[in-house]
């Protein structure tokens, strides 16, 4: 007997076999689409790879999990959206944009910050490790029989297959699901398996009734609780009686009401039951209704709201039982279904408050955690969009310490707060500040977390490792009696400096704590072997170098692991221990496990700090004793610096200037600034770039009155020192405020900070890779008609409008000449957001010197064909496919054309080998012409079945 289903969790498919399919043909569909928003503007793309946009969008009734398992059924709404059938073409970098607007998902041909979802099923027979090929415009995520079997967090562009990776193929039905996230510009996907499946070309799936909770957050003793059980049907209904188990000991039913039932929109009468509430043994049961004889339910609807009363503190789960669905014709209808959870607190006090960056714009995703005596309560959370949390059911009235953290900031300092049960302690507020490789505090435990590291050199003798100077230029590792360590050894180490002795071709590196949240963690080590791997001696060492600054002289002890350390504060030599200290888990182990150094002192201002340890991990950090309880007390929100601090006033620097600190905020994307102060240390625009984080730094050139950009990693050569009253331009990658510490310029008052239009790119980077040599470059913007001029071998060149108005839009053509060659480069988002554009002088975006229509590839083809061209300038371009008798097959016409090459199969002309009626055309031979302004060329193809 045929049964028809209704899915309360599951879903089922029905599969309808189309045409066999091959080996890595990338697969066009059809497709179950559905799209959803990222989880705000500006964070999609690479941003919104593990982010649950179908959840999101769906108020928490659907995740992607629940999809990939399951599948979706055609017609089904998700937010704004519903899944839509629609086949995708198999070339092109916008072709899921396309998708889209054909199938009419949604009126907008330029989505931005989004996820696109294609559903698809195959059959197959089982097979291991099968290769499957995937391209993407931007992030993707692939699901196959509801595991993930690949994720590239990228933004970029495609037109073809980039990712390679293996899958294990079921026999049978296969589900395979593609989340593709896009940040701005093109928008792709390219899907092809290395096996023989018949791809599926309906899928039946009956969506579930869920569960779901109006009240999104827990409960407490007391509150009313209302649960809708909604339903999603793809048969019709004519009655169901289905019962409610509950935990009794948590929760009491007070309540039942029906929903109101529909078919196609129109209200259908229903006679329902009374449902039997029984609050002792925790179940409702009589949940029934039936529709009169001549309708029928079917569309989405909520059956019952049930209204619960909180009683006990606990975790509940309702669950559905026994469900009985009945179609028109009365047979039974199977059911599968999902439960639901519930927390309950007790009597608990909450916290709440807001975070802010420097700025003062809200951040979101700090995390936020109280501790009562070193013990975390209540349950921890992070702030929303609005930079606002809420800690919840914190059980015991006192005083607690609230912590907030964040990747990628500086360590916050807590807050102590008062809770006192049953009321909400408010205005528990904080504010971050971005860290950077030069600029950091000691964390909230004390530890110090930017070093200059140097390494990795090998030392065979154990025996004489940590006594040795292996910084020595007499150094030697086989001597019989090496050169001794030193008592006092100063140096001052700048990142990329070459060291010393056995480390001479070693460069210092700038080290901070890496992508991952490891301090957040109560993580607090430093890695040699992050920068350093395939280390396979025990008997590698480094050395370690920083400073610390201390607001007045302070008597300290110095907490470290390490596994064997040399150490040296100001110079002066204060601790040398073979045998490794490791290690102390905070909250797990005593702090006395570290190793110590007592009767340190701390003196005012900045103290360097340099380390020798073997290729490890180590830590360190600064405590102070409570006399009245002796207890060490971590020295948190001391000043670090690798690079910037000094022990002593630099040599010639003028005694007596002003010396002050100075905080600059500036907004994410381009400002124009002035150093503030004159650095300590000189700055260039390398190290202004690390500071702030900028990918591009611009200074007018005085001598030819042209903008020259410095961009990290690309284009280094235009390094220059900064000056004051020094002009900049800078592109930092997010809002922040970072503070300089140095004297009042006595060349010069600096230049103010210029208000901005931050919503403008008014100043844009090029910078030229594959130079042709002797030869200056103009650059002209197609669009604004603006052209600027490089110099002979000057590598970069930048567009600015200092009245701040846009110099590049997003697709901006830039066309690019030197002597007889020219090129064109078309400017992206990834680009606008940098403020900059590595642009490569090659063939593949050389505009040819003349028009040539070239042949069509594959030759002969069935069914399909590509036909490549070069175009000189732009033009009209019509294509006409001709029979061998003259008469027209086909007419494709691509309107205005820019010059190019036109020879990917994502830019050639695309012949599906039909007529203009949509006919398929027989095997024989064709003539195809290309008419491009006055050029017209013939050349001939097959079609050969």
């Amino acid at each position: 007997m045929k049964k028809n289903l209704v899915f309360i969790t599951l879903v089922l498919f029905i599969f309808v076999v189309n045409q066999m399919s091959y080996a890595q043909e990338k697969i066009e569909g059809p497709w179950l689409w559905m799209i959803a928003p990222a989880e705000e503007p500006g964070r999609g793309g690479s941003q919104a790879t593990d982010f649950d946009s179908l959840q999101a969008a769906s108020d928490g009734a659907v995740t992607e999990e629940i999809i990939a398992n399951r599948g979706a059924m055609p017609g089904q709404k998700i937010g704004d959206y519903v899944w839509t059938w629609g086949t995708i073409t198999p070339t092109g970098s916008n072709n899921i944009q396309e998708t889209i607007t054909q199938i009419e998902l949604s009126q907008n041909d330029d989505l931005n910050d989004i996820s696109s979802y294609a559903l698809l099923v195959f059959n197959a027979e089982e097979e291991k490790n099968v290769t499957m090929r995937v391209g993407s415009d931007d992030s993707i995520k692939v699901w196959l029989n509801g595991k993930v079997v690949h994720k590239k967090p990228v933004d970029r562009g495609a037109g073809d297959f980039q990712d390679e990776f293996q899958v294990d193929i079921e026999d049978g039905a296969n589900l395979l699901l593609v989340k593709v996230c896009e940040q701005g510009g093109g928008w792709s996907m390219f899907v092809g398996i290395d096996a023989n499946y018949e791809i599926v070309d309906s899928i039946s799936v009956v969506a579930p009734v869920y569960i779901t909770p109006s009240l999104h957050k827990p409960a407490t003793i007391s509150d009313m609780i209302s649960l809708e059980l909604k339903s999603y049907l793809s048969t019709d209904i004519r009655d169901f009686n289905f019962k409610l188990s509950f935990n009794a000991d948590i929760l009491r039913v007070k309540d039942i009401n029906y929903g109101t039932f529909s078919n196609n929109g129109q209200e259908v009468a229903t006679t329902c039951g009374t449902p039997n509430i029984d609050n002792s043994s925790g179940e409702v049961s009589a949940i029934s209704c039936q529709v009169s004889q001549n309708s029928t339910l079917n569309d989405q609807t909520i059956l019952a709201t049930v209204n619960f009363e909180a009683i006990s503190a606990g975790q509940a789960t309702v669950q559905v039982v026994d469900p009985e669905f009945k179609d028109a014709d009365g047979k039974s209808v199977e059911v599968l279904h999902r439960d639901r959870g519930i927390t309950v607190y007790g009597p608990h006090g909450n916290i709440s408050g807001v975070v802010k960056d420097g700025s003062g714009k809200p951040a979101k995703g700090v995390d936020v955690r109280a501790f009562s005596d070193g013990q975390p309560v209540g349950v921890d959370t992070k702030t929303d969009t609005k930079g606002y949390y809420l800690i919840e059911n914190i059980t015991k009235a006192g005083e607690v310490e609230v912590v907030a953290s964040m990747p990628g900031v500086l360590p916050i300092p807590s807050v102590k707060a008062n809770i006192q049960i049953g009321l909400q302690t408010e205005d528990v507020n904080f504010t971050i500040i971005h860290a950077t490789s030069f600029h950091s505090v000691t964390d909230y435990r004390g530890f110090i977390r930017n070093w200059l590291l140097l390494g990795p050199i090998l030392w065979e003798k154990d025996s004489t490792l940590f006594v040795s100077d292996q910084l020595n230029s007499r150094a030697k590792p086989d001597a019989h009696i090496p050169v001794q360590e030193t008592e006092f050894k100063e140096i001052d180490p700048k990142d990329g400096d070459f060291g010393t002795g056995l480390a001479t071709n070693l460069r210092w590196t700038l080290h901070a704590d890496p992508s991952r949240d490891d301090w957040q963690r109560n993580d607090q080590r430093i890695r040699f072997y992050e920068l350093y791997s395939n280390l396979q001696h025990s008997n590698y060492i480094g050395y370690a170098f920083t400073h610390v600054k201390a607001e007045e002289d302070m008597a300290v002890t110095m907490q470290l692991e390490h596994k064997g350390v040399v150490v040296w504060l100001n110079g002066e030599l204060i601790h040398l221990e073979p045998k490794g200290k490791c290690c102390w888990e905070p909250g797990r182990s005593d702090p006395n496990q570290m190793d110590k150094i007592t009767r340190l002192e701390l003196k005012k201002g900045w103290n360097s700090i340099l380390f020798k340890t073997r290729i490890n991990e180590f830590s360190c950090r600064f405590v102070k004793s409570e006399l009245a309880t002796g207890e060490d007390i971590p020295l948190s929100n001391l000043a670090v610096s690798p690079q910037l601090g000094n022990t002593t006033i630099p040599t010639g620097q003028p005694i007596g200037l002003t010396r002050g600190t100075f905080n600059m905020t500036l907004e994410q994307g381009l400002n124009m600034i002035s150093m503030p102060v004159k650095p300590d240390q000189q700055m260039t625009s390398k190290s202004l770039a690390k500071e702030l984080d900028a990918t591009l730094v611009i200074r007018l050139d005085p001598k030819d009155k042209v903008f020259v950009p410095f961009v990290p990693e690309h284009f280094e050569g235009s390094n220059f020192t900064i000056g004051g009253g020094m002009g900049l331009i800078v592109n930092v990658k997010r809002s922040q405020t970072s503070t300089f510490t140095g004297t009042v310029w006595d060349n010069t008052t600096a230049a103010p900070i210029v208000p901005l239009n931050v919503q403008s790119v008014w100043a844009f980077g090029l910078v030229f890779d594959r130079l042709p040599v002797n030869s200056p470059l103009r650059i002209h913007n197609l669009r604004t008609g603006e052209t600027v001029q490089t110099s002979v071998d000057t590598p970069a060149i930048a567009f600015v409008d200092q009245s701040q108005q846009s110099v590049v839009h997003p697709q901006d053509w830039i066309e690019v000449e030197a002597k007889d060659n020219r090129w064109r480069y078309r400017v992206t988002s990834k680009d606008l957001q940098q403020a900059f554009a590595v642009v490569s002088l090659d063939e593949r975006i050389q505009i040819p010197n003349q028009t040539r229509l070239l042949q069509n590839y594959p030759n002969p083809f069935n069914p399909e064909t590509w036909i490549p061209f070069q175009l000189s300038q732009g033009s009209q371009i019509v294509v006409s496919v001709f029979g061998v008798k003259g008469n027209l097959v086909r007419r494709l016409d691509l309107g205005w054309t820019i010059a190019g090459n036109y020879l990917e199969a994502n830019r050639a002309i695309y012949w599906d080998g039909k007529s203009e009626t949509g006919e398929v055309v027989a095997s024989g031979t064709y003539f195809y012409q290309i008419a491009a302004g006055d050029y017209s060329e013939i050349r001939q193809m097959v079609i050969l079945k």
